[in-house]
């Protein structure tokens, strides 16, 4: 028995397969820049503060601090994970030098890089143990106060 398809039914299933790959071909949306900013951790250790912007999106987290000529004193980004991993960090696209803390889901630093450049890509860095957070802040900004590893980081504002 022959099936003969109709040609309404041909047209719907065609759109149907372009809306389809359109939608996962296309990158996505990149936040405004204003969304990013209004999203904003207020990070306190060892009385010192940081006011990071918070990257959410695989998006934001994939960017990073790319394309970031400076990074004002006190300012920083802070990943949000919604778990626990050995989350990697790489220097793809960036103009400055950066300090990286990984921080577990008490606040807790579990690793730190100092001073990494961005000559160091395509290298991935990643903590010595499981992390929730990473903390990205200017190089040299954790030796300046002296904080290290197991020092207690307090977190608010987060999403």
């Amino acid at each position: 028995m022959k099936y003969r398809l109709s040609k309404s039914f041909l047209l719907s299933a065609v759109l149907f397969l372009v809306l389809m790959l359109t939608a996962f071909l296309l990158p996505p949306r990149m936040p405004k820049p204003q969304e990013i900013e209004a999203r904003k951790a207020l990070v306190m250790v060892n009385d010192q503060k940081i006011e990071a912007a918070i990257a959410l999106t695989a998006v934001e987290k994939e960017k990073g601090l790319s394309g970031t000529s400076a990074l004002a004193e006190g300012d920083g980004l802070l990943f949000v994970f919604e778990s626990d991993d050995y989350y990697g960090i790489w220097m793809k696209g960036m103009l400055i030098p950066i300090d990286i803390a990984w921080l577990d889901e008490g606040g807790f630093i579990v690793d730190l890089e100092h001073s990494v450049s961005p000559d160091t890509f395509p290298t991935i860095f990643r903590p010595a143990a499981e992390a929730r957070y990473v903390l990205e802040t200017n190089a040299g900004w954790f030796k300046a106060h002296e904080i290290n590893v197991g020092d207690h980081v307090f977190l608010k504002n987060l999403p």
